[in-house]
C-alpha cells in the first residue's frame, strides 16, 4: 500500500524504454488468438480498433496506432491492462474491467512496494512513462525522462483489483465518466502526471490511504465527480502544483480532501478548490503504520502554498471514533511532524459554509500569510 511515503516501487523498476516495451508485449502475444480482429483492423491502417467480449483488449491497446481509440463494447472483461503510448480506451454502454484469474505481469503488478509475499499487485490499468533512477546520494525519487502523452480513459468500471488505475510519468491524460469500484487500497493512484483531468468520475468503497491520489503532479484539474463511501481520503493532492478542485462531492470518507507537502522536492499549492459538497466524512481509518488514523474532517491543508479554499459547503464532519487526525471542517497545518514538509504559507479559506464539525476551523498558527476570513460558521 503506498500512502505518503517517498516513492519506490514501481518507480524505481521502471528506468528503460526498453524495459516497458517488454512488459507490453507479453499480454499481446498471450492473447492473439482472441483479438483477430484487432489485427487486421490495424493493418487496414485505421485508427479504431473495436473490442467485444471474449477478445482481448490489451492485444487491441498493443495493435492500436499512437492516438488511435479502442473501443470495447459492452461486458465483462476478466483482464489487467499496460498502457505505455498514447492511445484513448472508450467503453460503449456498460463495460467493466475486473481481475482475472491469472494476472498480466507488468510493472505496475511487480512493484515490490505493493507486492505481497512476492505475490503480483493486482493493477487494473497501468499506465506508465520512462523513468530514470537518481544517481546514488540524490534521494530515491526518479525523474520522468519521456512522459507518455494523451492517454485518455472514459466509460469504464473498473472493479475489484488492489489498485483500480495506476498511472507514473504522463502528460495530459484525461480520466472521464470513469467509476473505480471496490477497489482494495486505491480506485486512482497517479505519480508524475502534468496536465491529468479528473472529469464526471465516481471513485468508491476503497479501503486504503485515499480512493485518489494524485502525487508531484502539476496542473491538475477535477471537476463534476464523486468520491465518496471510502475508509482512508476521498481525494488526496500531494506535492502538486497548480490546478482546480471545483464542483465535486466529496462525502462519506474519513476526510473529503487532503492537500499536502511531504517533503519531495516538488512544491505544493497554487490550488483553487472552489464549489464542492464536502460533508458528512465521519468514516473512521485506523492507520496503516506510514499513515495514521483519521476521521471526520473536511478540508485539510498540511504544509501547503497558496491553496484557496473557497465556497465550498462543508459539513457535517465529525469523527466516528478518536483519531489521530479529525474532528474540524477545515484544517490549515504545519507539514513537519507529520511528514517533514513545509508550513502553510499564503492559504486563504473564505466564503465557505461550515457547519457540523467539533471545530470548524483548526489553524495551528503556523507559517505565514494565511487568511481565514468570511465564513458562515454554525
Amino acid at each position: 500500500m503506498r500512502t505518503i511515503r517517498p516513492v519506490t516501487g514501481v518507480l524505481a523498476a521502471a528506468v528503460t524504454t526498453a524495459a516497458v516495451i517488454g512488459a507490453a508485449a507479453g499480454p499481446a502475444a498471450a492473447n492473439s488468438a482472441s483479438a483477430n480482429s484487432a489485427t487486421a483492423n490495424s493493418a487496414a491502417g485505421r485508427d479504431r480498433i473495436t473490442v467485444h467480449p471474449g477478445e482481448s483488449i490489451q492485444h487491441a491497446i498493443d495493435a492500436a496506432p499512437a492516438h488511435g481509440t479502442v473501443v470495447v463494447t459492452a461486458g465483462t472483461y476478466r483482464e489487467n491492462l499496460l498502457i505505455t503510448r498514447p492511445v484513448t480506451l472508450a467503453g460503449q454502454g456498460t463495460v467493466t474491467l475486473v481481475r482475472p484469474a491469472t494476472l498480466n505481469r507488468n510493472l505496475c503488478t511487480d512493484d515490490p512496494d505493493a507486492m505481497v509475499d512476492g505475490q503480483p499487485s493486482p493493477v487494473g490499468i497501468c499506465v506508465l512513462g520512462t523513468l530514470a533512477l537518481p544517481d546514488p546520494g540524490e534521494g530515491d525519487l526518479p525523474t520522468v525522462v519521456t512522459p507518455v502523452a494523451d492517454v485518455h480513459l472514459k466509460d469504464l468500471t473498473v472493479a475489484g483489483f488492489t489498485e483500480g488505475i495506476e498511472a507514473v510519468g504522463t502528460r495530459g491524460m484525461t480520466v472521464e465518466s470513469v467509476t473505480g469500484r471496490d477497489n482494495a487500497d486505491s480506485a486512482l493512484l497517479s505519480f508524475y502526471g502534468d496536465g491529468t483531468v479528473l472529469s464526471h468520475v465516481t471513485m468508491t468503497g476503497t479501503a486504503g490511504f485515499a480512493a485518489a491520489s494524485l502525487r508531484s503532479s502539476h496542473d491538475v484539474r477535477v471537476s463534476a465527480s464523486r468520491f465518496t463511501g471510502n475508509t482512508g481520503i476521498g481525494l488526496a493532492l500531494l506535492d502538486t502544483r497548480t490546478g482546480t478542485v471545483s464542483g465535486n462531492v466529496l462525502t462519506g470518507n474519513a476526510i473529503g480532501l487532503m492537500v499536502a507537502d511531504t517533503a519531495d522536492p516538488h512544491p505544493t499549492g497554487d490550488l483553487r478548490i472552489t464549489g464542492n459538497d464536502i460533508s458528512d466524512n465521519t468514516r473512521y481509518f485506523p492507520g496503516d503504520g506510514d499513515a495514521p488514523s483519521m476521521s471526520g474532517a473536511g478540508v485539510v491543508l498540511l504544509g501547503t502554498n497558496e491553496v484557496t479554499v473557497s465556497g465550498n459547503r462543508i459539513t457535517g464532519n465529525a469523527p466516528s471514533n478518536p483519531a489521530a487526525f479529525g474532528g474540524y471542517g477545515v484544517a490549515v497545518l504545519d507539514a513537519g511532524a507529520l511528514t517533514g514538509g513545509a508550513a502553510p504559507t499564503g492559504n486563504r479559506v473564505t466564503g465557505n459554509r461550515i457547519s457540523g464539525s467539533p471545530v470548524a476551523v483548526n489553524y495551528d498558527g503556523s507559517g505565514s500569510d494565511n487568511t481565514i476570513r468570511g465564513n458562515q460558521i454554525s
